[in-house]
């Protein structure tokens, strides 16, 4: 497994693993129904928010301090050319998390998802 190949498998992972809640998987351009949230689910996500700073902006200025540029079209092929990994397909985390995901994730999703696209 080449680095490219290795990085885009362990990003896919991590923002995988942080948004299960929120649907069915999808390729890029399709949509997804989320299915609802369980009033326990809905109660622990609120409780999140409200005891975490996710209006406060100082990690999202940390992580492009030093950037020097940014692919828009973020896409990592393998040496056959098949796409592993597309930035684009997570362009849905926008705004505030549903109650499906836990807000702290989504935050940090969405800070990945500025960074690198």
């Amino acid at each position: 497994m080449n680095q490219n190949t290795r990085a885009a498998a362990l990003i896919a992972l991590f923002l995988g693993a942080g948004l299960a809640g929120y649907g069915a998987v999808v390729e890029a351009g399709q949509t997804a129904t989320p299915t609802p949230a369980s009033t326990a689910t809905q109660q622990a996500n609120a409780t999140t928010a409200q005891n975490l700073p996710l209006d406060d902006q100082a990690d999202f200025k940390d992580a492009e301090r030093g950037l020097i540029a940014r692919d828009p079209n973020l896409v990592i092929t393998d040496a056959d050319g098949n796409t592993v990994w597309d930035m684009t397909a997570y362009d849905f985390i926008e705004g505030d998390a549903p109650d499906t995901v836990n807000p702290s994730l989504w935050r940090q999703a969405d800070r990945r998802r500025h960074l690198y696209a």
